[in-house]
Formats: structure tokens, C-alpha cells, sequence
């Protein structure tokens, strides 16, 4: 029953006025996000921070703070976090946005593979190998059953795991792993120069670097990260 005085037409114009606020909304949180990332690749953390903050606030206030995408402004604030080695601030956020995808999307969404993967990272740069390894085996088996054996973001899971291993001088078990990412990718994407060629005293890591978001409806609906 309408409210009197009420008609559904007026209804639907107030539901499009509201639907173009939120979508205006997200587009100005993914403008700053954007901004971010660029200060971030910059290494201007101090910049990108608040920038990451703000983004996150309009976002939880627009869509609601369980929507599956304020977890993933929570990870790219977490992520600067990580990367300045404020560990401390960087695992709750992770933690948050493993507990909206999982509460959201289900245990076994590929977006909860990569909150686990983003959480083991952590852990392994902050040397809790224990910790760290049953959290990518988790992903790994979330990935496997999410989009096949033969996806690329399985060797990427799978690289990250034989990292770990490799840091802990447990060569016998990265190397399967190693070669699986490398059949996988090959088998994907075709054999291709390594990013980490002229960085030879560094590990590659498989993970992707993040990407600019993009701005519209579609920006705004729930889909994997790149994280």
C-alpha cells in the first residue's frame, strides 16, 4: 500500500534520484582511489593515505559497510599499510575485508581466496610462516575449485606459496610449485619476459599490481579484485 498522496511513478524517480547519487558517489570514491594509487606508485604514502580514507568512507557510506566493495578499499588502504611495514594497521583491514566477502559471497568465492592470499602475504613479510601457509593453501584450494586448475590466479596462489616455502629454505616443496605456475601461466598467457628480469636479486611475486578502478554502475557492483 502507497503512502498517500504517493504514486508509484514518484517512487521510481526517487529510486533512480537515489540510485544516481550512489553511483555519483562511488565514481568521486574511485577518483580518489585512483589518485592514490598513482601517489602509492610513487612511493608519496604520506599523499595516499588519506586519499585510500576517503575513498573507504564514501564507499561505506554509499553502498553500506558490508558491501563486498568497501572490502576492496579496505584492502588498497591495507595494502599501502603492508607496503610501508605498518603491519599493525595493514591486518585488520585485511581481516575486515575477508569478513565481508566471506559473510557476502559465500567461503568459497574467489574474492575470499584472495583476501586469504592478501592475509598470508602479510604474515610471510612479517615472518609468522606458520600462520602465513595454511591461509595460502586455503587459497589455493578456493582458487582450484573457483576457476579451474589451469587459471592463471592459481599460479599465482601457487607462486606465493612456493615463495613461502623458499624463504624457509624448504626448496624440495617450492619447486613443484614453481614449475606448476609456470606451466600454468605458459599454457595461458605464452612464454613472456619476467618483469623481475632486471631485478635478479629480488623474488618475482606473481601478485598483480593493482589497477586503476573504473568509474560508472558497473564500478560499483560486486566483482574479484586485482589484488
Amino acid at each position: 500500500m502507497l503512502p498517500k498522496g504517493t504514486s508509484r511513478g514518484h517512487i521510481g524517480t526517487k529510486r533512480i534520484v537515489l540510485d544516481a547519487l550512489v553511483v555519483g558517489a562511488a565514481d568521486t570514491g574511485i577518483d580518489l582511489n585512483n589518485l592514490a594509487l598513482l601517489y602509492k606508485t610513487q612511493g608519496r604514502y604520506a599523499k595516499a593515505e588519506p586519499l585510500y580514507k576517503r575513498a573507504l568512507a564514501i564507499h561505506e557510506k554509499a553502498l553500506g559497510p558490508d558491501h563486498p566493495d568497501v572490502g576492496k578499499y579496505l584492502n588498497n588502504l591495507a595494502l599501502l599499510y603492508k607496503t610501508q611495514g605498518r603491519y599493525a594497521k595493514a591486518e585488520p583491514l585485511y581481516r575486515r575485508a575477508l569478513a565481508i566477502h566471506e559473510k557476502a559471497l559465500g567461503p568459497d568465492h574467489s574474492d575470499v581466496g584472495k583476501d586469504l592470499n592478501n592475509i598470508a602475504g602479510l604474515y610471510r613479510a612479517e615472518g609468522r610462516y606458520a600462520e602465513a601457509e595454511p591461509l595460502n593453501k586455503r587459497a589455493l584450494a578456493i582458487h582450484e575449485r573457483a576457476l579451474g586448475p589451469d587459471n592463471p590466479s592459481v599460479g599465482t596462489i601457487l607462486n606465493n606459496l612456493g615463495e613461502l616455502y623458499r624463504t624457509q629454505g624448504r626448496y624440495a616443496e617450492a619447486e613443484p610449485l614453481h614449475k606448476r605456475a609456470l606451466t600454468i601461466d605458459e599454457k595461458a598467457l605464452g612464454p613472456r619476459p619476467s618483469r623481475c628480469r632486471h631485478r635478479p636479486q629480488q623474488p618475482c611475486r606473481a601478485v598483480p599490481r593493482p589497477k586503476p578502478l573504473r568509474r560508472g554502475r558497473a564500478a560499483i557492483q560486486a566483482r574479484a579484485d586485482d589484488r
